[in-house]
């Protein structure tokens, strides 16, 4: 579980993090950024062992997560997840709830520094695009991506 751990969190939530990192000097005043995350990505997916899991869901919920801490998380469950005690770290057995809860946390943390930027009116949401026909989904979905 490891490996697909850390592939998972690079690819779901630390490549939307370099984006970000990369694009939003760019914004013009007004603007609008939409993370696509998924129904997986709410906090009650957060179903390790407790108190653990009951911990992470306030962390990831606190409106003075920062950044820094965020990435720490996703790193304790890399971490938790090659040496096999992410569960008792609170932590999910799926991958992708955790990135997803991720990129869901970082919306907030991305709002509330936007809040205070001088140029107005920036605006960052996530999205959950709904169960689409993807090679995730084994093709099994309704919605189709074309």
């Amino acid at each position: 579980m490891g490996e697909q751990a850390e592939n998972t969190i690079r690819i779901n939530f630390s490549g939307t993090l370099a984006v970000c990192h990369a694009l939003f000097p760019l914004l013009r005043p007004h603007a609008r950024v939409c993370h696509v995350s998924s129904s997986a990505g709410h906090l009650s997916e957060i179903t390790g062992d407790e108190p653990a899991a009951a911990e992470l869901r306030a962390k990831l919920a606190a409106e003075t997560l920062t950044e820094e801490e965020l990435c720490g998380l996703m790193e304790n469950f890399v971490t938790t997840a090659k040496d096999g005690t992410f569960r008792q770290a609170g932590w999910p057995g799926s991958t992708y709830v955790v990135s997803k809860v991720g990129v869901s946390a970082l919306t907030g943390i991305q709002q509330r520094a936007l809040d205070s930027d001088p140029r107005p009116d920036l605006v960052v949401n996530s999205c959950h695009p709904g169960y689409v026909d993807t090679d995730m989904t084994s093709h099994k979905a309704l919605t189709s991506t074309t």
